[in-house]
């Protein structure tokens, strides 16, 4: 993605500067997420899910970043896609695996149990 630097980004962790792209903003991970077409955030997801497991890559994450900030915008892909907007749900469901893998065991099993916790709320997803 970009190595734009944090100091560019107001309120914005620091590690999560890397996927925001000001030259290209259809590179750029936020700005595609917030877009009203299924298509770029379904490719911003699988855009990050690349990047975080490309191992030569060598992202460093902080967990409060993917607990707060990474893993919520990946699962509300996975809870409010709608049936025309299953790529999205897909896109979204690998995601939050590839997320979790950088987790430690307790922050995977908070996670896990939420989860869970949340089925009986979104029916229509499971």
């Amino acid at each position: 993605m970009s190595n734009t630097t944090s100091s560019n980004i107001p309120n914005l962790h620091g590690d999560l500067a890397q996927f925001v792209n000001e030259e290209q903003s259809d590179l750029d991970f936020f700005v595609c997420m917030t877009h009203v077409q299924v298509h770029r955030r379904s490719r911003a997801l699988q855009r990050l899910r690349k990047t975080v497991s490309d191992d030569s890559n060598a992202v460093r994450l902080t967990s409060q970043s993917l607990t707060l900030v990474l893993l919520p915008i990946a699962l509300h892909s996975v809870y409010e896609a709608t049936a025309s907007e299953d790529s999205l749900a897909v896109e979204g469901v690998a995601t939050v695996g590839t997320l979790c893998q950088l987790l430690s065991w307790s922050k995977y099993n908070n996670l896990l149990w939420t989860t869970l916790t949340q089925f009986h709320r979104h029916p229509e997803s499971e």
